[in-house]
């Protein structure tokens, strides 16, 4: 079962939120969204967007556990050593830059799927977008605001790693983005056995952990989309 499409050439997961949408803009919420599926509505948003360069879909959402592996990694070979089974958790590759990362119900995740261009969205803006975008938000839920690094690329606090971001680009269209850990998680205590990004395990922290706060999804959501106003075209 779907829910109204955003016209006659794509439809959106049945239990996505649509937050605000226009001619130019659609933005949603969706919980606990399979991986699969959320793969498989990417590429059919990725060519809707390829054929209308002026729309974008910004996407906030979290996944049940799992590990996505991408095409490179910036701090050489991540490792899945003998031990990594015990995760029990099911490893996607997927077309994005950086390595091994992980997902989970703790995590807000905004996924921004735009075209390209060399005018005035390059894939460096794009990039910037994602991370101060994300720290605005960190900052009107009245936490310190963290340190947005292009390497390693992610969010960082008090030297630990709160936020991955992961993009690829198909048909000039980004896909995947930021994935910011909102709550301490049984996954913490397991990621040495992965090095995701190719980062020791104990390097990952959260909000919750550091802050003694932890977000609600749909509150973080709403502040996301006031920040988002911030970087209206």
């Amino acid at each position: 079962m779907l829910s109204p499409s955003i016209d006659d050439n794509i439809e959106l997961p049945f239990a996505a939120e649509i937050l605000f949408q226009n001619d130019k803009k659609l933005v949603f919420n969706h919980w606990n969204w399979d991986y699969s599926e959320y793969l498989e509505f990417n590429q059919r948003a990725t060519a809707y967007i390829a054929a209308r360069p002026e729309f974008r879909i910004e996407i906030f959402c979290n996944h049940p556990h799992l590990l996505t592996m991408g095409r490179g990694n910036q701090r050489g070979v991540d490792t899945l050593p003998s031990g990594s089974q015990h995760l029990s958790l099911p490893l996607h590759h997927i077309y994005r830059g950086g390595g091994l990362t992980f997902h989970g119900p703790f995590q807000w995740i905004h996924y921004s799927l735009t075209r390209l261009n060399s005018s005035n969205n390059n894939l460096s803006q794009h990039l910037h977008f994602l991370l101060e975008h994300t720290c605005d938000v960190i900052e009107l839920s009245g936490i310190k605001r963290p340190t947005a690094l292009r390497s390693p690329l992610g969010l960082w606090q008090e030297g630990r790693k709160i936020a991955s971001l992961g993009v690829g680009i198909r048909q000039w269209v980004t896909n995947h983005g930021i994935a910011l850990n909102l709550g301490d998680d049984m996954i913490f205590a397991e990621l040495n056995k992965v090095n995701p990004c190719g980062l020791s395990g104990e390097v990952y922290s959260s909000l919750e952990k550091i802050h003694g706060i932890r977000p609600t999804l749909q509150d973080f959501s709403q502040l996301a989309l006031v920040a988002l106003q911030a970087y209206s075209d």
